[in-house]
């Protein structure tokens, strides 16, 4: 996946250090480590594939084909990619060189035209990846967006992040008070919970597994 060559990045910043994007990011951070956790479970360990013609992304199992299970298909959205080299992110809106289907970048644009933190509005920012500031990003926009998960697909020199909306990654008691959390969705507020409660320990999961680049859930 081609990625925009700039002169000049936009200056380096922590995304923690913009308040506004910190608070969405503690409002959405324990619905989306749930849903990145449900994910693994329906896709396992299967490889992807992405096709920018149909917009599907395509999970394989990889055994020999008498015993290899269907390929599960998920359309998606591009939300945007990430380079090693540089370690920033480009929102798949801005990413002019790649001539990405107008179709494939609306979930970006309603981010960019929302207006809710200065990340949104920047087409292309440098990142920590070692403190996986990727993932974050995507778990805010996931919990912002109401989607299913997000995949995070690896490829030479960075990765590519989509969002998933599917019935099959649907968590069973989104939309009604449970033991994992308190709502599943964008009114989501970690600072109601108890702090011996499940989603404290969500919580803190949610921020170990993020600072460890997600090694704890690998579909993140």
């Amino acid at each position: 996946m081609a990625r925009r060559t700039q002169s000049a990045l936009v200056p380096r910043w922590r995304i923690t250090d913009s308040p506004e994007f910190e608070s969405l990011y503690q409002r959405h951070v324990i619905a989306s480590y749930e849903k990145q956790l449900h994910l693994g479970e329906v896709i396992g360990n299967r490889s992807w594939s992405f096709s920018t013609s149909d917009c599907l992304l395509t999970f394989r199992d990889g055994k020999a084909r008498w015993r290899a299970s269907a390929p599960m298909l998920f359309t998606t959205q591009l939300l945007g990619t990430v380079s090693d080299g540089d370690s920033s992110w480009l929102w798949s809106c801005a990413n002019d060189a790649s001539q990405i289907p107008a179709t494939l970048i609306q979930d970006a644009c309603r981010l960019r035209d929302g207006g809710t933190a200065p990340e949104w509005a920047t087409a292309n920012f440098e990142l920590d990846l070692d403190d996986a500031e990727d993932h974050q990003v995507a778990m805010t926009s996931c919990g912002i967006l109401r989607a299913d998960a997000y995949y995070r697909g690896p490829y030479d020199g960075g990765a590519g992040f989509f969002l998933l909306r599917d019935e099959r990654l649907r968590l069973p008691f989104a939309g009604r008070p449970t033991g994992r959390s308190h709502h599943h969705g964008g009114d989501f507020q970690p600072s109601h919970l108890r702090p011996s409660g499940r989603g404290h320990v969500l919580l803190q999961r949610a921020r170990i597994a993020t600072a460890r680049g997600s090694a704890e859930c690998h579909h993140c």
